[in-house]
């Protein structure tokens, strides 16, 4: 265990400390800058590269169009699933680029073939990443469908309770009105409000057919007599 005394001396000599002098000592320092991700997957890259990722990955998020944390954890996900299958597809294009480069004469027919060959270990781990990336994003788009469909379901569900009420609500307000006495939604245990009822009828009235309007008459003549 250090002294007290070594650990003055220590942060005393990290004070005089100018940093790497070399050139690769420089370099390895600019990396320090460099972001990450956390847990397993980790990723470093430039600035440029990161922009560049940003840039991909920013177009498919709003084409998904997340309207919840959920949705957009999941479009996120799957966008960058997307940026790292066009990476190793470009690692693979890159190996039988340097091969081409390599090789005597680059126009050589056989020259994938030989790069090939000479990577087969290496290509082969490729392919098997790439299927997993392409399993885990399918697997990522699924997800995201599921958490916007149950979304809609409860939109369309919560409309079609909220139109069941209006027209419950309207009913009663017009029998109100033909018997010429209050009507208030809240004491009759409806959330809506007046407005909302008026424009329901609204809706109602522009969407009538003669069927309709005959059905409407027949309810006007009924009121009318157990008014009177």
């Amino acid at each position: 265990m250090l002294s007290e005394k070594q650990l003055a001396a220590n942060r005393a000599n990290a004070q005089k400390s100018s940093g790497p002098r070399t050139e690769e000592g420089k370099q390895r320092s600019a990396r320090n800058a460099l972001r990450h991700g956390l847990t397993a997957q980790v990723t470093v890259m430039t600035d440029a590269d990161r922009e560049a990722q940003e840039a991909f990955c920013r177009p498919i998020i709003e084409e998904l169009d997340p309207q919840s944390p959920n949705e957009l954890q999941l479009a996120q996900a799957y966008a960058n699933l997307q940026w790292r299958i066009n990476r190793l597809a470009a690692i693979e294009e890159n190996v039988f680029t340097l091969g081409a480069l390599d090789s005597p004469d680059p126009d050589d027919p056989l020259c994938d073939a030989r790069t090939f060959l000479q990577n087969a270990a290496s290509l082969n781990t490729l392919s098997i990443y790439n299927h997993r990336l392409i399993a885990e994003s399918e697997k990522i788009l699924k997800q995201f469908l599921h958490f916007r469909a149950v979304r809609l379901n409860d939109v369309v569900s919560r409309k079609t309770e909220k139109e069941a009420e209006l027209k419950e609500a309207a009913r009663m307000y017009r029998q109100s009105v033909a018997c010429r006495v209050p009507f208030d939604p809240q004491k009759n245990g409806f959330v809506c409000s007046m407005a909302e009822i008026h424009d329901y009828l609204r809706r109602r009235a522009a969407s009538r057919t003669p069927s309709t309007d005959a059905a409407e008459q027949k309810f006007r003549s009924a009121t009318a007599k157990s008014a009177a």
